[in-house]
This record gives structure tokens, sequence and C-alpha cells, in this order.
């Protein structure tokens, strides 16, 4: 008696398939994608893809200004009006981190007091005498300058 294998169903025949068709997604997709993820670690080497200095240099220092404010105990608005050149973005970032970061270790904010604008006193009035008078002009008087 001759036992023959049994010949795939339709089912069987359509999975085959499938899993060839993964393999070859695979080749084609996933090999590619997964070179540029690890690539891109390395983007910053590249020179003309990272922002240039002028701009690195700008953006650390509206982080330290939002740092600054929230050390101050200034709200992230009051930073955003006394600063209008600064960039918000990186100066929310800036406050963000201070904000965590003095939370984490219990520290109190240092209260600013910014001073009004008043304008600056009067002097006092000069004496009569100091001055010559237009119909003392002539005298010998000793005038001071």
């Amino acid at each position: 008696m001759q036992v023959s294998t049994p010949h795939p169903t339709g089912a069987a025949l359509r999975s085959a398939r499938f899993a060839v068709r993964s393999v070859s997604w695979v080749r084609y997709f996933a090999a590619p994608l997964l070179a540029s993820s690890l690539l891109t670690g390395c983007l910053d080497k590249v020179p003309g893809i990272a922002p240039p200095p002028k701009v690195l240099a700008k953006q650390k220092e509206d982080r330290a200004i939002g740092s600054a404010c929230r050390y101050a105990g200034r709200s992230i608005e009051d930073c955003y009006v006394l600063n209008p050149k600064a960039s918000k973005n990186q100066m929310f970032d800036g406050w963000k981190e201070m904000d965590g970061y003095m939370r984490e270790h219990n520290i109190e904010g240092v209260p600013s007091v910014i001073a009004p604008n008043t304008p600056p006193k009067p002097r006092p009035p000069v004496e009569d005498d100091l001055l010559p008078d237009s119909n003392t002009a002539n005298t010998a008087r000793p005038m001071l300058r």
C-alpha cells in the first residue's frame, strides 16, 4: 500500500505565498529603514546639517533666560514680556527645566524686585544771588560757572 502525501490546500498555499511576500518586504523596506535609523546618530557630525554656531548660542542664551526667570520666581508670561527678543520656545524649555530641578531639590526661588521706572529726582533750586541778574550784569559780583 502506498501512502501519498496530501496535497496542500488553498489556505496552505496562500500562507506560503504570504511568507514569501513578507520576506521580500523585509528585504526591501526594513533593511534600509534599519540602516537609516542607525545613521541618524551621526547626522550632527555632517557639516551643513546642524544649525550654525550662532543659532546654537542664541538658543542656549534663551534657555538660560527662562531658567533665570524661574529661579527669580517670575511667571513665564512675565518672562516673555521682559524679554521680547528671546525665543519663546527656548525660554519655556529653560523655565520648565529649572522648575523641575527646583522641585526635585526643594529649592525656593529668589523673588526679584523690579523697581518701577521713576523719573530722576529734581535738583534743588539754585540760589538767586549766584546767577547774574540782567540788571546787575555789569556789577563786580563773581560769577560761578
